[in-house]
C-alpha cells in the first residue's frame, strides 16, 4: 500500500471515531 493511501484511509479512520464518539455523546446525553 502507498503512503498516500495509508494518509487517507488514516484521517478518514480518525474522523469516523470522532462522529462514533460524537453519537454515543449525544445518546447519553438524550438518557
Amino acid at each position: 500500500m502507498s503512503t498516500l493511501v495509508k494518509i487517507t484511509f488514516s484521517r478518514k479512520f480518525r474522523i469516523f471515531l470522532r462522529l462514533a464518539r460524537f453519537a454515543k455523546n449525544g445518546e447519553n446525553l438524550r438518557k
